[in-house]
């Protein structure tokens, strides 16, 4: 199965990259993750980050 698509986001991209870097954010667009949150900021400027996801009824952290 292929599915394609396009989608017009009204933000600038660093507003977008800006959006994309607050891990409390990725909830909102990653289907079955349903929290998301900061751990802590590397020095080579990624993210450690905890997170919960919901699938088939099961519940994973990690």
């Amino acid at each position: 199965m292929r599915i394609s698509g396009t989608a017009t986001v009204p933000a600038s991209v660093g507003e977008v990259f800006g959006y994309m870097d607050v891990p409390e954010n990725q909830a909102a667009i990653t289907p079955g993750l349903i929290r998301s949150q900061l751990v802590e900021r590397l020095d080579n400027g990624g993210s450690r980050v905890a997170y919960t996801y919901r699938l088939f009824g099961l519940t994973y952290r990690g």
